[in-house]
């Protein structure tokens, strides 16, 4: 978790918009998925 939060790129995510969280979310669903 502390890398996570540690990275850059994480961070920016968590900054994204609403939007752009709920695209990623499903893009993470769908790839759970396959």
């Amino acid at each position: 978790m502390d890398l996570r939060l540690r990275n850059p790129r994480t961070a920016s995510r968590l900054a994204t918009p609403r939007r752009a969280r709920s695209r990623a979310a499903i893009g993470v669903q769908v790839w759970k998925g396959r």
